[in-house]
């Protein structure tokens, strides 16, 4: 560890931090690293990022977020990572990189810090469906409602003329019985029945 870098710098944080050489070997790290991440100092310093904890970290994404960070003469801001680790499970985390040349080293080195945005993505994404459960239930209603109005409508468009031939279908019966055709009376009699079903 270079006694350049201050411990008391580390100390004050409360987000895991990564202090890398330029080959991305890792020279220290925050306490706040180790324990979410399960691992140990003797496990993490000096080791390559991509051979950390049995080669969980050789992530497409992180590649790619370090080669920017290379590339780069300051610093990357919020580059998000999935990555499903077999210790601690899935993990989505928000990096920022930046360089630094501190005193007593010739170049420059690279500072990750590690945000883990899993619960705050988790609560997204169910705030997400639970708002598109609202909105199909609210779509589920509208359609109710325009099948009541539809059937209310019909309902009253379809009364007059249905009173109209329940009307005449009883006339017709009672025509029908007064001059003695008791067959056809008996037919009426049950159009009547089917009417008013």
């Amino acid at each position: 560890r270079s006694p350049a870098y201050p411990d008391a710098f580390l100390s004050s944080l409360h987000v895991p931090l990564l202090v890398f050489f330029p080959d991305l070997r890792v020279q220290n790290a925050h306490l706040s690293f180790y324990k979410p991440f399960r691992t140990t100092r003797q496990k993490t310093e000096q080791k390559s990022i991509y051979e950390l904890d049995n080669g969980q970290w050789n992530i497409p994404e992180l590649k790619i977020f370090l080669a920017r960070t290379i590339r780069t003469k300051t610093s990357v801001h919020d580059f998000e990572i999935i990555n499903h680790f077999k210790k601690i499970g899935k993990k989505i985390m928000l990096l920022t990189a930046r360089k630094v040349t501190m005193e007593g080293e010739k170049k420059q080195m690279i500072l990750i810090v590690i945000e883990d945005i899993t619960d705050k993505k988790n609560y997204e994404l169910q705030a997400e469906r639970q708002k598109n459960i609202l909105a199909e239930n609210q779509r589920l209603q509208d359609i109710s409602r325009q099948k009541d109005d539809f059937i209310s409508m019909a309902s009253h468009e379809l009364k007059t003329p249905v009173t109209s031939i329940k009307a005449f279908a009883q006339l017709l019966e009672l025509d029908f019985a007064a001059v003695g055709n008791a067959h056809a009376a008996k037919m009426l009699s049950r159009m009547n029945l089917q009417i008013v079903k």
